[in-house]
């Protein structure tokens, strides 16, 4: 289906070599929350990040109250039965299942209920985390708090999103005195995306808070769309510099 897609179309190759074959949050499990609905499409999807490059994928669906009112034992189920649909269509890429938690009061209910948490690894318990994109900093900082408390390494799904942390104040070098790591989106970099997720990319880039790179797609048209980021500076800048996907191998 992908033939004349995938050809040369691998983003993570520098001189021949691989530097980001771990995808650290992608929506590709269908049925749970605004990514795939059907298995079909998911398949199509994995597909296509296997021939971007990547041969292992942390799917991250939304965990939030109300909204997307996940279950990880459910997330596990549906993450083990696509990965043997990948296996019998021959799809080279490993899925691991984790989430993306959305910081509220209902978080911070089931973090001090010794619930256990899908992290992105096994080994210093990362765990992605998204928040409002309205200024709910306080809260948010107490939540970072609470996790650094309980063992857990918070990361931040997508930073540039949230404009209030760049303002004068720049709040997120104070998320990063407190020990947060950032996750960017590879769509930031596409020359399609708005101007103020660029000026905050280029704001993270040249302070070097980049930590990890995620696809974060949550369909087959936004897994095509990275194969514009091949000949993008700002990304090829980060690759040089080095991201922290590799750590998260599983």
């Amino acid at each position: 289906m992908f033939k004349n897609l995938q050809k040369n179309c691998n983003l993570f190759l520098n001189q021949g070599q691989q530097i980001v074959d771990v995808d650290v949050h992608a929506h590709v499990l269908p049925f749970l929350d605004n990514g795939p609905s059907s298995i079909e499409e998911s398949l199509d999807m994995c597909d296509m990040l296997a021939n971007l490059g990547f041969r292992q994928c942390i799917v991250t669906p939304h965990i939030m109250s109300i909204y997307y009112e996940n279950s990880e034992k459910n997330i596990i189920e549906i993450c083990s039965d696509l990965q043997s649909r990948i296996e019998e269509a021959n799809i080279p890429i490993k899925l691991k299942a984790a989430a993306e938690y959305y910081i509220d009061e209902s978080f911070i209910k089931k973090l001090k209920s010794f619930s256990p948490l899908l992290t992105l690894d096994d080994n210093e318990y990362h765990i992605l985390i998204e928040t409002a994109f309205l200024n709910e900093f306080n809260f948010l900082q107490y939540a970072i708090e609470r996790l650094l408390m309980f063992g857990y390494a918070p990361v931040m799904a997508h930073p540039e999103k949230f404009n209030y942390l760049f303002e004068e104040d720049k709040k997120i070098n104070i998320l990063r005195k407190m020990g947060l790591k950032f996750q960017v989106d590879l769509d930031a970099f596409l020359e399609s995306a708005i101007k103020t997720k660029k000026d905050n990319l280029k704001y993270l880039i040249n302070n070097n808070l980049i930590d990890f790179v995620g696809s974060n797609v949550h369909s087959l048209d936004s897994v095509v769309d990275l194969m514009n980021l091949k000949e993008n500076a700002n990304f090829q800048q980060i690759l040089k510099a080095g991201v922290q996907n590799q750590c998260l191998r599983f």
